[in-house]
C-alpha cells in the first residue's frame, strides 16, 4: 500500500472522532480522578497543561509512577504508546529505547542515541544513564517525534525526560518499604521544607537491593541481581523578589549481575557437521527451517548439547558477570522573572561510568577435551559539561523562547572478548582482545520559537535551531596493532553544521480542543564505530529526518473522557545502524553504517476515562508500518536491507489499566488495579535475520493498594507479570560461518536470546508525614 493510501487509512479514526466529540461534548467540571487529572508539562521549555500542548507527548505524573511500582526507568514504556525499550544486559541493564520505530544499539556508549534523555532539563550524554533507579519523581515525559528545537540535542527519536520533585514552602516527607521475591528490599525516604526566610531544600534516597530472579545451574549463584542506592538532594534559595537559584547534586551507583543470556544452539545434534534444520550455504543468509529449528530449541552446540526449553530464570555460566554503573553529577540553575521576560540559565555537570558483560559460550561443561570460557564485556565512562540560557517572554499576543546551548563531553569505551581455554592438567592460556577509545564532541547552538496568533483560535508555531558540533575519535588503544586515523579511507573527525525546526498550525475552537499539524526536521550527528580493530571504523555520517504530523487533545462526555490522537509520517535519510557481516574466514565482524532510508507511518491513540469515582480506566493504543530504503549494496550478514523492517517496532502495541476504588468509610478506600501492555511481533536486527525474531506476547499485572482515610498511611500487594510470560529483550544471532571454521573452539553458540523479568510478586508499606 502506498504511503499517501496508509496515511489516509490512518486519518479516518482521527476525523470520527473529532465530528463524534462535537455532537457529544458538554459543559462540566472535569473529573477529579488520577488518569485524567491535569499534568503540567515543560515539553515546550515552559510550564503548560499537558492538554494545551500541540506535540505528541505522554506524561506519568509522580503519583501514576508509584501506583505502577514503577522501579527503573525502563518499565515507564510500559504505559507508553510506540515507546519500547530493548538491551543486551536484561531489564536491569543499559537500555536501547525505540520511539516511533527509531533506536539505536550501541555497545560501546561512544555514540549518542536518537532518544534523547533528560534529568531535570540537563542532557545526559550516556545511554547507560537510561538504567537509572525512579525515586521521588514529580512526572516523566516522553516527547515523541524529532525535536529539532528546543530539545535539539541528536533527538531524532523524541526525548525522554525525568523531573525530579522541588524542594516546598512547608514541610512534608514520605517514607516506603518494599518486600518482595528474591529476596527483594526497596526502602525510600524523602524530606522536603524550609530551611530558612527564602531558604527551601528537598532529599531524598533510595536502597533496592535483591538476591537476582536467575539461578545459575553451574555455580549455584544467582545472577541478575540489585544491589543499588541513590540520593539527591535539591536547595532553592530566593534572591529578591525577581530571582531564584536552584541548586541540585545527585548519586547513584549500582553493584548487581546481569542475567546469563539464553543460548541459541544451530547445529544437528545428530550430526554436528550438519546445520539443524537446514544446510544453508556457509557464509550466506540463514533460511527460515534453520531459525524456526534454533528458536524451538531443537538445535545442538558442538559438543552435541541440546537445551530444550530453558526457562529464563535459569542460567549457564562459569561465572557471574556484572552490571554495574555509578553516576553523579548537579546543576546551578538562576531563574529571573524579569518584566519583558523569564530568564533562565542552566549550569551542569555529570559523569557516568559502567560495566556489564556476559558469557558468550556458555555450555561448555562436559570437562572431555577443553574446557573453555568465552566472554564478553563492555567498559563505558562519560564526562560532560553543559550550559544553557532560555528566554521566554509574550509581546502583543506571541508566545517566544529563545536562546544557547554550549554542549562538550568525553565518551570512553573499553570492549573486547576473552577466550581462556583449558587443557587438563595445563594452566589456563588466555587471549584477550578489547579496544579502549575516546570520542571528544563539542557542540554549540542558537535557537528560537514563536507562537504567534493568527486569528482568536488558530496559531502559527515556527522554530529553528542552529547547531555547530565538532566530534573526534582520540587514539585507538589496543592488544593487537590498531589501524591509525584516516586508514581505510575514514576519518578521525567530524564536523556537522545542521539547521532544524519546526513550522506548525495548533486550532483551538473551544476551550479543552486542541487539534494542530506541523512539520519538523530533527538530526543526529555522525559518529564512530571503536570496537571495529582490523575493519574500518568509520565515521558514519549524519542521520535526519523529516515529520508530518496531524494530532488533537480534546474532552468527551462531560469532561470524564480524555481523548489524544496523533497520525504522522517520518522520512529518514541515513538510518544509523550497527551491523554484522564476516570475513573471508568467516569470523563476524560490526561495522556501523549508514544503512538506508526508512519511510514510517504511524499513530498514537490514547484514552483515559474516569465516568465516577470508583472507576478508572487507560488505554493506548500505538501503531507503526516501516520500511528501509536502501542501495542493494548495502547489506548485514548477507541479506540486502532494502525492504527490510525496523528493529523494535511492533505493528500494534496496546497498554493500558483498570482501576476500581472501593470505600471502606472511615478506614479508608481499597484500589484494585490490572494493567499491563501487549505487542505485536518484533525484529531485533536491522538486517530482519529470522533468528533475531521475537513473537507478540502480553503482560498482565495486579495490583491491591489500600489508603488510609486520613491518607497518610498505604499498603499495596501486587504480582508482576502473573502468567509468567517469557520476555525477550534482545536476540544476538552470529553469522552463518560461527560453526563452519574447525579452528573455533568447542562450546561457542550460534547466538543468545537477553531475557526480561518472570514473575514477582511483593508487599509495600508508605507513610507520608
Amino acid at each position: 500500500m502506498k504511503a499517501s493510501n496508509r496515511l489516509a487509512a490512518l486519518m479516518l479514526p482521527l476525523g470520527a472522532w473529532a465530528g463524534i466529540g462535537t455532537a457529544v461534548a458538554a459543559e462540566g467540571e472535569r473529573a477529579r480522578a488520577s488518569v485524567i487529572e491535569e499534568v503540567v508539562v515543560t515539553a515546550q521549555r515552559k510550564e503548560e497543561s499537558l492538554q494545551d500542548v500541540a506535540i505528541a507527548v505522554t506524561a506519568l505524573s509522580g503519583e501514576q509512577i508509584e501506583e505502577f511500582n514503577f522501579q527503573d526507568a525502563q518499565r515507564i514504556t510500559d504505559q507508553i504508546p510506540n515507546f519500547f525499550a530493548g538491551g543486551l544486559g536484561g531489564p536491569g541493564g543499559p537500555p536501547f529505547f525505540s520511539i516511533r520505530g527509531i533506536s539505536f544499539v550501541d555497545f560501546s556508549n561512544v555514540n549518542e542515541a536518537s532518544v534523547g534523555l533528560y534529568l531535570d532539563e540537563v542532557y545526559l550524554a550516556s545511554q547507560g544513564a537510561g538504567a537509572m533507579q525512579l525515586f521521588d519523581l514529580e512526572r516523566v515525559e516522553v516527547l515523541r517525534g524529532p525535536q529539532g528545537t528546543l530539545f535539539g540535542r541528536n533527538t531524532t527519536a523524541g526525548v525522554t525526560q525525568y523531573i525530579s520533585r522541588k524542594p516546598t514552602d512547608t514541610f512534608e516527607g514520605n517514607a516506603s518499604l518494599q518486600y518482595g521475591a528474591n529476596n527483594q528490599v526497596i526502602g525510600e525516604l524523602a524530606l522536603s521544607g524550609p530551611l530558612a526566610d527564602g531558604v527551601r531544600g528537598r532529599v531524598a534516597f533510595k536502597y533496592h537491593n535483591d538476591d537476582g530472579w536467575q539461578e545459575n545451574k553451574l555455580t549455584g549463584e544467582d545472577n541478575a541481581e540489585t544491589d543499588a542506592y541513590a540520593a539527591r538532594g535539591i536547595l532553592a534559595v530566593d534572591l529578591g523578589e525577581r530571582w531564584e537559584m536552584e541548586a541540585n547534586y545527585h548519586y547513584s551507583e549500582n553493584d548487581g549481575t546481569t542475567p546469563t543470556p539464553l543460548a541459541l544452539f544451530g547445529l544437528d545434534p545428530n550430526d554436528l557437521t550438519q546445520y539443524c534444520g537446514g544446510l544453508p550455504v556457509i557464509g550466506g543468509p540463514t533460511d527460515q527451517s534453520h531459525a524456526d529449528a534454533i528458536l524451538s530449541g531443537r538445535c545442538a552446540n558442538d559438543l552435541g548439547v541440546v537445551l530444550d526449553g530453558q526457562d529464563v530464570d535459569e542460567g549457564y555460566s562459569e561465572a557471574q558477570f556484572p552490571m554495574e554503573y555509578q553516576a553523579s553529577g548537579g546543576y546551578v540553575k538562576f531563574v529571573g522573572d524579569q518584566a519583558w521576560a523569564t530568564i533562565t540559565t542552566i549550569t551542569a555537570y555529570e559523569e557516568y561510568e559502567q560495566k556489564f558483560g556476559y558469557d558468550i559460550d556458555t555450555y561448555d561443561y562436559t570437562e572431555t577435551v577443553l574446557q573453555n570460557d568465552i566472554n564478553t564485556s563492555w567498559e563505558s565512562e562519560a564526562e560532560q559539561f553543559s550550559q544553557e540560557i532560555r528566554l521566554n517572554g509574550d509581546y502583543e499576543g506571541t508566545s517566544w523562547t529563545t536562546g544557547a546551548y554550549y554542549y562538550t563531553a568525553e565518551q570512553s569505551s573499553l570492549s573486547g572478548t576473552v577466550v581462556k581455554v583449558t587443557i587438563p592438567g595445563s594452566d589456563p592460556l588466555v587471549i584477550s582482545n578489547p579496544a579502549d577509545t575516546t570520542t571528544e564532541t563539542d557542540s554549540w547552538a542558537l535557537f528560537a520559537q514563536l507562537e504567534s496568533p493568527i486569528s482568536e483560535t488558530v496559531a502559527l508555531v515556527t522554530g529553528l535551531r542552529y547547531t555547530d558540533e565538532t566530534r573526534k575519535l582520540a587514539e585507538l588503544e589496543c592488544t593487537v596493532p590498531c589501524p591509525p586515523p584516516g586508514a581505510g579511507g575514514s576519518a578521525d573527525e567530524i564536523a556537522t553544521q545542521a539547521t532544524t525546526g519546526k513550522l506548525g498550525l495548533e486550532w483551538r475552537p473551544v476551550d479543552g480542543q486542541l487539534y494542530y499539524a506541523q512539520f519538523s526536521h530533527g538530526f543526529k550527528s555522525g559518529g564512530f564505530n571503536p570496537q571495529s580493530v582490523v575493519e574500518r571504523r568509520g565515521p558514519v555520517n549524519e542521520e535526519t529526518v523529516d515529520s508530518f504530523e496531524l494530532g488533537m487533545k480534546r474532552f468527551f462526555l462531560d469532561d470524564t473522557l480524555r481523548f489524544n490522537a496523533a497520525v504522522f509520517y517520518n522520512e529518514f535519510k541515513g538510518l544509523q545502524a550497527l551491523v554484522g557481516s564476516v570475513d573471508e574466514d568467516f569470523n563476524p565482524i560490526v561495522f556501523y553504517i549508514n544503512a538506508g532510508d526508512p519511510d514510517i507511518l504511524g499513530a498514537e491513540l490514547e484514552l483515559a476515562w474516569a465516568p465516577n469515582e470508583r472507576f478508572e480506566a487507560m488505554l493506548g493504543v500505538g501503531l507503526l508500518d516501516t520500511e528501509i530504503s536502501a542501495d542493494p549494496s548495502i547489506s548485514a550478514d548477507g541479506r540486502p536491507l532494502d525492504g527490510k523492517e525496523l528493529p523494535q517496532a511492533p505493528d500494534i502495541s496496546v497498554n493500558g489499566v483498570l482501576r476500581y476504588h472501593v470505600p471502606m468509610d472511615s478506614l479508608g478506600w481499597l484500589t484494585l488495579q490490572a494493567d499491563g501492555r501487549w505487542q505485536d511481533d518484533i525484529w531485533t536486527g536491522v538486517d530482519n535475520d529470522p533468528v533475531e525474531f521475537v513473537d507478540a506476547y502480553g503482560i498482565l499485572n495486579l495490583r491491591a493498594r489500600w489508603v488510609s482515610g486520613s491518607e497518610r498511611y498505604s499498603a499495596e500487594l501486587f504480582v508482576d507479570n502473573v502468567t509468567d510470560e517469557t520476555v525477550v529483550q534482545h536476540i544476538f544471532h552470529n553469522t552463518v560461518g560461527s560453526h563452519a571454521v574447525p579452528a573455533n573452539a568447542a562450546g561457542v553458540q550460534d547466538g543468545f536470546r537477553t531475557p526480561g523479568r518472570p514473575r514477582l510478586w511483593g508487599l509495600r508499606f508508605g507513610v507520608d508525614f
